[in-house]
């Protein structure tokens, strides 16, 4: 019987403007959900957003509730270690040159969405540094901690040769920016994950993460997709109707759609082919489908499937719907195992 290893992983950050509150986006959905998974012997892969822990960190001084808020998100995540979680490194380089006024309020760089949009040296200087203060900070809980992952703010990497070579400076192992079947020409994010190795549920690359290489050094966990017709109506559903309703509070230009009309968000919605297993949006029965037809499909001599969820902490308003996700998943005919990022590349993929 195959094994089905999920993967619950959060990318843990403000919203994309850099607006919202650290306590509210961040603090409180983040220790409900671990208090969820805990339940029922999940644990979660947290991808901590270093541009905004940095940034705050570099002005802190001069405004001191940021510092406070750091003080919050460094306790929270050596919590989430100290409770058998996983902490990996996430970065959106729209902090790179961001700015905070004599008030305090804080203006990103929107256009400095791509990664490697940034020089070779800051590339591998920012991971380095993320890397190092992660492993600094955490092994004082977990002694054999490591950070060996990364995924991309807005899921794009522009040069993946490059990138590769960067996470080899930096010892970065893993990465987990490619969603299966997505593809985005918008103003913030553009990537085309449409061709990858399908028979595959991780693999190692060279050079780029989407193209297999047995003799690669470093592996790509991709996040579960699929390609539909009008795929956009997955998300009318009770659950990210609330969830809009919810942050439309706190978010009121959401950066993926500003200078857009109603046409354009229209056309935005009705060309999209493609839906991704995100925990906050979709419902349990959506994602249990994705599941089911991809363990089919999946190469037969694989016994062990890993299989990458994703969620955000800002929007985290109804982790309790995971109640449903967990109980309908051990009525599959798979055996279940719950791991990190971490846990499964040091158990099965031996990296």
């Amino acid at each position: 019987m195959k094994t089905l290893s999920l993967m619950i992983s959060i990318d843990y950050e403000l919203f994309g403007d850099g607006s919202g509150d650290v306590n509210r986006e961040q603090i409180i959905p983040t220790n409900h959900l671990m208090d969820v998974c805990e339940l029922h012997g999940a644990h979660i892969t947290c991808f901590i957003e270093m541009g905004q822990f940095l940034f705050y960190d570099k002005h802190r001084d001069r405004f001191p509730k940021l510092g406070e808020a750091n003080d919050q998100i460094l306790m929270q995540i050596k919590n989430l270690v100290r409770r058998g979680h996983d902490v990996q490194l996430h970065y959106h380089p729209t902090w790179f040159n961001a700015k905070i006024s004599s008030e305090g309020c804080v203006k990103l760089d929107l256009e400095l969405f791509d990664i490697s949009q940034l020089q070779y040296e800051d590339q591998i200087q920012i991971l380095k540094t993320g890397k190092e203060f992660l492993e600094n900070e955490l092994r004082s809980i977990n002694p054999d901690y490591e950070c060996i992952a990364f995924r991309a703010g807005a899921l794009t990497i522009g040069d993946h040769q490059q990138f590769s070579d960067v996470m080899r400076k930096t010892g970065l192992k893993v990465d987990s920016s490619v969603v299966m079947q997505a593809h985005s020409d918008a103003i913030y994010g553009k990537f085309d994950y449409r061709v990858y190795p399908d028979t595959k549920p991780f693999w190692k690359f060279s050079k780029s993460i989407q193209q297999n290489d047995e003799k690669g050094d470093l592996l790509e966990f991709p996040i579960l997709g699929v390609k539909a017709f009008l795929a956009a109506f997955k998300y009318k559903n009770y659950k990210y109707s609330m969830m809009r309703k919810i942050s439309n509070r706190f978010y009121k230009t959401r950066i993926a759609e500003r200078n857009l009309n109603i046409f354009g968000k229209l056309r935005r919605i009705l060309s999209r082919d493609y839906y991704f297993a995100d925990f906050n949006n979709l419902t349990s029965e959506t994602i249990i489908a994705m599941i089911v037809k991809y363990m089919k499909d999946i190469d037969g001599k694989i016994t062990n499937v890993p299989i990458m969820l994703i969620g955000h902490s800002k929007s985290g308003y109804f982790n309790d719907d995971l109640h449903i996700l967990f109980s309908e998943l051990d009525r599959l005919d798979y055996n279940i195992s719950y791991e990190t990022i971490s846990s499964y590349s040091r158990k099965f993929a031996r990296f």
